[in-house]
């Protein structure tokens, strides 16, 4: 049972992990928009969310 929940902890780690290097390598607003709902669908496990952007230029 121990070793189950460190296998769980360390793919969780893992898709962190990669989903940390997704970000930071991605200039595309739509590509990270993308990443970021991937990101919150399998590793959250949510089926809705909301994202919210802030545009500095236009105050919006």
């Amino acid at each position: 049972e121990q070793l189950i929940e460190i296998e769980q902890v360390n793919n969780n780690l893992t898709n962190l992990y990669i989903a940390s290097t997704k970000l930071h390598s991605e200039l595309d607003h739509d590509r990270v928009v993308s990443i970021i709902k991937e990101v919150v669908i399998n590793f959250v496990g949510a089926e809705k969310f909301a994202l919210l952007m802030y545009d500095e230029n236009r105050a919006i």
